[in-house]
């Protein structure tokens, strides 16, 4: 799961400073960079469905087969992350909002309260689904950060 976020972390990192200079164009470059690690996730992620359990027993052996489930209930808080951290630098260029610390304390919050339960009663793989609800969670609070300051964008634009 690390190396499928390896992709989106370096297109965030690259993408902020250019939506800090061009406020103008900073949507367009958020989509053009979201469309981008869809595509790459979705081609990744059904790698990891129909080769995940066979790659993980030919590298690790047989005994890790089990990892392969765990990796398959980590995929969604694999593309939860990535178009989140895209997402979080569309809204930061303008300024830290409290908000979206909130977001991820709560996403903790809950991540931690699902994943005592999840872990007791489903070991690895309940722990990642703990992560993939937390981070399904972030997801959609930032989802709606990003429409509040598109709103907030096209309201500046219109009375200019």
């Amino acid at each position: 799961s690390d190396v499928l976020i390896i992709l989106p972390t370096s297109i965030a990192l690259v993408l902020f400073p250019m939506l800090v200079r061009d406020p103008g164009a900073a949507w367009e470059k958020t989509r053009y960079a979201i469309g981008l690690v869809f595509a790459v996730l979705c081609v990744f992620s059904v790698g990891a469905w129909w080769l995940g359990e066979w790659a993980i027993s030919l590298v690790f052996g047989a005994s890790f087969a089990p990892a392969g489930e765990v990796l398959l209930w980590l995929l969604p808080a694999i593309a939860a992350i990535s178009v989140t951290s895209i997402l979080s630098q569309y809204v930061v260029a303008e300024g830290f909002p409290r908000s979206l610390v909130a977001l991820w304390i709560a996403g903790l919050a809950l991540a931690l309260g699902t994943g005592v339960p999840l872990v007791d009663s489903y070991g690895a793989a309940g722990a990642a689904m703990a992560q993939s609800l937390s981070a399904v969670d972030v997801f959609f609070g930032v989802l709606v950060l990003t429409f509040r300051r598109l709103r907030h964008a096209s309201i500046t634009a219109s009375r200019a």
